[in-house]
């Protein structure tokens, strides 16, 4: 796993494709959305199907304030991935842990657009490994100056690529989250995982980011028509970034226009052949085609 300082040299691009009301909720709320781990929809999530996790190995004197703040462990061990208290401990980690996931690439994606944005008012915002781990080192070390009293460490950040081969050697119990089935391979995902012990039995958290170093530019759906666009561009009046068309229709300068004009030019030939019907060829009886 890579360390924060490791990333924050790294200049490579990162986007995350998401609705307009959670592009909304970013600009508005100046944050980045992390949902809790449990609240994934893959439920395979943090479990390993063959592999040994060890445990975090908290030391016997550590002071537990009765608030379930440590790992249910007293030492350093490992288990069969399979066994009833690796099970507890991956889901006891999905419970404390707060996940942004990102692909990795240079250029937009087709698929990530089809999977993660769907509606035609959806954006993809684009930022750097460097300027994430840049925002989580601020917040990091705000959170140990507020909190320098506690008696353990309230927030933990790791910022790593996904790994998608299955484990077959030991598994530090606090990277599990960072495995996943080869089946999502595709993805090139990096994630920010977070441990934050302040917020338990909350079901999100929002790193705070400066909007206009953090954003590079935020990226419209490659079929936004002009109200799409005009909607993204209202949103983020302000924020001090910059919105794009999409590379996928490069040169098209109006989506909607180009769509009505093909619309019409069926139209005209339909009529067209109207006229001659021995273009159309004879079906045979009971043909599904046949009107």
């Amino acid at each position: 796993m890579r360390s924060i300082d490791d990333c924050l040299t790294d200049e490579s691009s990162l986007w995350r494709y998401m609705s307009l009301e959670h592009y909304a909720s970013l600009i508005r709320k100046r944050a980045v959305y992390h949902p809790r781990a449990d609240r994934f929809d893959d439920a395979f999530e943090g479990f390993l199907p063959s592999a040994q996790v060890r445990t975090p190995g908290v030391p016997d004197d550590f002071i537990d304030p009765g608030e379930g703040l440590c790992a249910p462990m007293s030492r350093s061990r490992l288990l069969a991935s399979t066994d009833p208290e690796a099970l507890e401990l991956a889901q006891f980690h999905r419970l404390l842990s707060y996940v942004s996931c990102w692909h990795r690439a240079e250029h937009e994606s087709d698929a990530m657009w089809r999977l993660y944005a769907k509606n035609t008012d959806g954006v993809a915002i684009v930022t750097t490994v460097s300027k994430l781990a840049g925002e989580v080192r601020k917040y990091e070390a705000l959170q140990r100056e507020l909190n320098d009293g506690l008696p353990f460490n309230s927030f933990t950040p790791k910022l790593s690529d996904v790994i998608y081969v299955a484990p077959v050697g030991t598994v530090e119990s606090e990277d599990l989250l960072f495995y996943k089935r080869s089946a999502y391979r595709y993805e090139q995902e990096m994630r920010l995982v977070v441990t934050h012990k302040l917020r338990l039995r909350r079901h999100e958290w929002w790193l705070p980011v400066e909007l206009g170093s953090f954003l590079v530019r935020v990226v419209v759906h490659p079929e936004a028509g002009g109200a799409e666009i005009r909607k993204v561009n209202e949103i983020s009046c302000g924020a001090g970034v910059t919105v794009q068309r999409s590379d996928l229709v490069s040169g098209v300068p109006d989506w909607d226009r180009v769509k009505e004009k093909a619309r019409e030019e069926v139209e005209k030939f339909c009529k067209v052949t109207e006229k001659y019907p021995i273009l159309f060829p004879k079906l045979p009886p009971g043909d599904p085609n046949e009107e």
